[in-house]
């Protein structure tokens, strides 16, 4: 059945009074999604509308568009659906007054659901650092496994943007920031990953206990049988592991295993020590350096959870080529190598990157150091 021909949600969403707090990707994908399930939707959005105008045509047609503030949030609504990089206070308001307030994944989250189609392996990946390539790795690995494979998220697809290919029997793999996870509510992976957490983000979450809770509301909705995948060497990880309802895989080198289930790298190889079963793999063939180490580590331990066998791992790790703008190599050129890292954002990652090569380097680097 289309989803957007199904009795619940239509009868859920009809003519229900909607407004979209923010464009972009997100923002854009709630307000089409929204409209499609028969929501009567409105958009405001805080940039004038020169800046705003490329989302605001792509807009559908019926949807009602403010630009340059936020005075539509003065009416009542039935639902605020709030883009990621809308800042806290402005919607927190609002959810402190009792109003319904979700996020642009919550929204995807609650109409899967309400139809019946959230799908049973659905894994979630977070941390400072890593998230991207963890993510489509494991989407690699969910394919290699005959899974029907969907990857979203953070990653640069919105769910709403993809719900209506989804059904309980796919797996769903997202990408998902702590802004993300600041309007989750309901939202529930089978599996999550948090990859580490480091400082990033500290002008919206003021300290790093802000910011280390609002990546582990991941696990807020798990149950016992489900699986959470952390980093053995994070100390956030190890402190906020106690919070975790569900299992616990952990991923680190081997001198971190200590009797503890997951992923563990011997110097050599990667080697896999869960309940029910054991595996050994080489790291993946293109990608450098120990931290895309951890990265197949995690994806490797959370494919596991989600039932993709280890001759899936090991396929996925003989042909992943990673992501575009990490470590990406672009030429060679009389013995130079060309390496675009420009997705590595804040310092912790661009000292990450740094430790995977030997031998002369030239850095260039710009940005800001967010403190």
């Amino acid at each position: 059945m289309d989803l957007f021909a199904h009795p619940v949600l239509s009868a859920w969403f009809r003519r229900k009074e909607v407004c979209v707090v923010g464009l972009g990707k997100s923002g854009l994908a709630a307000a089409a999604f929204l409209k499609r399930l028969g929501a009567r939707v409105s958009v405001t959005e805080k940039q004038p509308r020169q800046k705003a105008a490329k989302w605001v045509r792509e807009l559908p047609p019926g949807v009602f568009c403010e630009t340059g503030s936020h005075r539509l949030l003065r009416r009542s609504w039935d639902l605020l659906v709030i883009s990621p990089g809308v800042p806290a206070e402005v919607w927190k308001p609002h959810a402190a007054a009792g109003r319904m307030v979700w996020g642009e994944m919550e929204l995807g989250y609650r109409a899967l659901s309400l139809a019946g189609r959230w799908p049973r392996r659905a894994a979630a990946v977070t941390g400072t650092n890593g998230k991207t390539t963890t993510t489509a790795l494991l989407g690699e690995i969910c394919r290699a496994a005959g899974f029907h494979t969907v990857v979203a998220g953070n990653i640069g697809t919105p769910l709403c943007a993809v719900a209506h290919r989804l059904d309980a029997g796919a797996a769903l793999v997202l990408e998902v920031s702590s802004y993300q996870l600041e309007t989750a509510c309901a939202f529930h992976p089978a599996a999550g990953v948090v990859m580490n957490v480091t400082p990033d983000h500290l002008k919206r979450h003021r300290t790093m206990k802000n910011y280390a809770e609002a990546k582990f509301r991941l696990f807020q909705n798990f149950l016992p049988e489900e699986t959470a995948v952390l980093n053995a060497a994070d100390p956030w990880c190890r402190r906020l592991a106690r919070t975790v309802p569900g299992k616990i895989f952990w991923f680190g080198r081997a001198a971190e295993r200590r009797g503890r289930p997951g992923v563990f790298f011997d110097g050599k190889r990667l080697r896999a020590a869960v309940p029910g079963g054991r595996a050994v793999w080489d790291p993946p063939r293109y990608l450098r350096g120990y931290h895309n180490v951890e990265n197949a580590m995690a994806a490797a331990a959370c494919g596991l959870a989600l039932g993709a066998g280890g001759a899936a791992v090991r396929k996925s790790f003989e042909r992943f080529r990673g992501v575009e703008h990490r470590l990406e190599e672009v030429r060679c050129r009389n013995g130079v190598h060309f390496v675009n890292d420009s997705k590595a954002t804040n310092v912790d990652s661009t000292a990450v990157a740094l430790r995977s090569f030997v031998g002369g380097l030239h850095l260039i680097l710009g940005g800001q150091d967010k403190g």
